[in-house]
C-alpha cells in the first residue's frame, strides 16, 4: 500500500511543528501529496436561541491563514514536493471529515493534548472522535512526555505492528511494512496472547497457544522479508493494551500501527478498545487502521466551508 495523499491537521499549539515534521517525513519518503488543513471555530452566541453561529473573527482567521502559508513553505523546504493547504470553518471534527472529500487519503495525522481519558483538549478529544470515524487510517501523534519542548521534533523510521491473525490487523501490516520500506526502516511485528480459557495455571499462556502465535508471526515474517530487509517479532502475554504500553517503551520504534475491531482466535475484542487505550497513552505516535466498511463518516452538511 502507497501513500498517494496524506492530509494533516494542525491547530497552532506548541505540539504543531512535531505533529507537521511527521507528516513532513512520511510524504517525503513516500512522495505523498502533503495537504495541511487548520479549523477555526465560529464563537457561538448564547444571547438568543435563535441567533445563527457568528463568522470567525477577522484576526483570528488572519493567523491561521499566516500559520498555514509559513507551514506549507516550511514543508517545501524539507523536502516535500506536493504541498497544499486550506482553512476550514466549522466544528473540528466535522470540518476536518469534510475536507477529505469523496475519496478519503491514504492517510491523516493528527496531534493529540489529551492527558487522559477525563482531560483532553482541543485535538486530544478530536483526534479520539476521528480515530472512530474517519474513512482512512489515522495516525495520532502524542507531545513528548512533560518537560521536554511539546515542538521537538520526532525522527521517524522504525515500525511496529500489532497482530492478531483479524482481517484489520492484516491491513495494518500491510500499511505498517510500506511505511517501514519507505521509510528504510526497521519492522517489528508484535503479537499478545490475551487472558483466555486456553491459559495455563498461575496465568501463563499453554504451548499450543504460544505455538499458534508464533506459527502467526513467523508466517508474517517470511512474507515481508521478501522486500523488507529487517523484519523482526514479540510475543507477550497477558492485558494486549498493557503488553503494548510495555512494548511502546522499551522498543525503539517510532510508530505503533494498530488495527481497529480485531479480534483474537477466541473472539475476544483484541485491538478495538485497545487501540483507544493507545492512542491516549502511548508515547509513540499511534496509527490505527479500521476496515472501510466500518468507518463510519458521520459527516454533517454544518460548518465545514473552507474560508477563502
Amino acid at each position: 500500500m502507497s501513500l498517494k495523499r496524506i492530509v494533516v491537521a494542525v491547530d497552532g499549539s506548541p505540539s504543531t511543528e512535531r505533529v507537521l515534521s511527521v507528516a513532513e517525513q512520511l510524504a517525503r519518503s513516500s512522495g505523498a501529496l502533503l495537504q495541511i488543513v487548520c479549523v477555526v471555530t465560529p464563537p457561538h452566541s448564547y444571547l438568543r436561541v435563535t441567533e445563527k453561529v457568528s463568522e470567525p473573527g477577522e484576526n483570528e482567521a488572519g493567523y491561521f491563514r499566516e500559520l498555514l502559508s509559513r507551514l506549507e513553505s516550511q514543508a517545501h523546504h524539507s523536502g516535500v514536493r506536493q504541498v497544499e493547504h486550506a482553512l476550514l470553518e466549522g466544528s473540528p471534527a466535522e470540518a476536518i471529515l469534510e475536507s477529505l472529500g469523496a475519496e478519503p487519503p491514504d492517510l491523516l495525522v493528527v496531534g493529540s493534548r489529551g492527558r487522559t481519558g477525563t482531560r483532553r483538549l482541543l485535538l486530544g478529544s478530536v483526534s479520539n472522535a476521528l480515530v472512530q470515524v474517519a474513512p482512512c487510517p489515522v495516525l495520532v501523534v502524542r507531545p513528548p512526555p512533560h518537560g521536554e519542548d511539546p515542538g521537538r521534533t520526532l525522527a521517524v523510521r522504525d515500525i511496529s505492528v500489532a497482530v492478531d491473525g483479524s482481517h484489520p490487523a492484516e491491513l495494518a501490516v500491510e500499511l505498517g511494512s510500506s511505511l517501514a520500506k519507505a521509510l528504510g526502516g526497521v519492522l517489528t511485528l508484535v503479537t499478545v496472547i490475551p487472558p483466555s480459557p486456553r491459559v495455563g495455571p498461575e496465568g501463563t499462556a499453554t504451548e499450543s497457544e504460544r505455538a499458534h502465535h508464533a506459527h502467526l508471526v513467523e508466517e508474517l515474517r517470511g512474507r515481508l522479508t521478501d522486500h523488507l530487509k529487517d523484519v523482526r517479532f514479540e510475543i507477550y502475554e497477558g492485558s494486549p493494551a498493557d503488553r503494548l504500553l510495555e512494548h511502546t517503551e522499551t522498543h525503539p520504534s517510532e510508530i505503533l500501527v494498530v488495527g481497529s475491531r480485531g479480534l483474537s482466535r477466541t473472539q475476544r475484542v483484541l485491538l478495538g478498545s485497545v487501540s483507544q487505550a493507545l492512542v491516549n497513552h502511548a508515547s509513540v505516535p499511534v496509527l490505527v487502521v479500521r476496515d472501510r466498511e466500518h468507518a463510519q463518516a458521520g459527516r454533517s452538511s454544518r460548518g465545514k466551508r473552507p474560508i477563502p
